[in-house]
């Protein structure tokens, strides 16, 4: 991993298989996947940023979208899992820079699928940027600080985390 003021990360390019990849891109891109609102990025008093997201795994439950995710799910080293979300950041005029959040208290691994490529990216606890380029992991502990935006120059800007050990 790198490491960038005591911030661990990993960057890995091209990290899926291009036909799983484009597979995956074109299901979550789609008309037919089905988004979720939530009123607020980061559950903070005065946090009005929304979002759109789709829980694949959570409270040891699957959805059906375990075949949609399995590619990835293949490629990472997973002794057990966490959580499964996907992120939809839809597009403004202004690029907006969420508030820093945590995904869970104790140290996890947390890597982060980008679907597509875009303006918007990811910031870590030093300000280190990520950018969002389809089929980029980024691999960070979840129990550091990050936060995440949205675009100004594609529809939205989505990306899938998984937390796991």
């Amino acid at each position: 991993m790198n490491k960038t003021a005591e911030v661990d990360y990993k960057i890995q390019e091209n990290f899926l298989d291009e036909e799983e990849f484009k597979f995956m891109q074109d299901q979550f891109l789609g008309a037919y996947f089905p988004w979720y609102y939530q009123s607020n990025v980061v559950e903070y008093k005065g946090d009005n940023d929304y979002y759109f997201t789709h829980q694949m795994y959570v409270n040891l439950q699957w959805n059906n979208d375990r075949q949609l995710i399995q590619p990835l799910l293949d490629a990472l080293n997973i002794n057990a899992l966490i959580r499964i979300k996907a992120n939809l950041y839809p597009r403004s005029d202004k690029l907006i820079t969420h508030k820093y959040h945590i995904d869970t208290e104790y140290t996890h691994t947390s890597s982060l699928l980008y679907i597509n490529t875009n303006n918007g990216f990811t910031i870590l606890e030093d300000g280190t940027k990520i950018k969002s380029v389809a089929n980029r992991l980024l691999t960070i502990d979840g129990s550091k600080k990050h936060c995440s935006t949205n675009c100004t120059d594609k529809t939205a800007r989505v990306n899938i985390g998984v937390n796991y050990f």
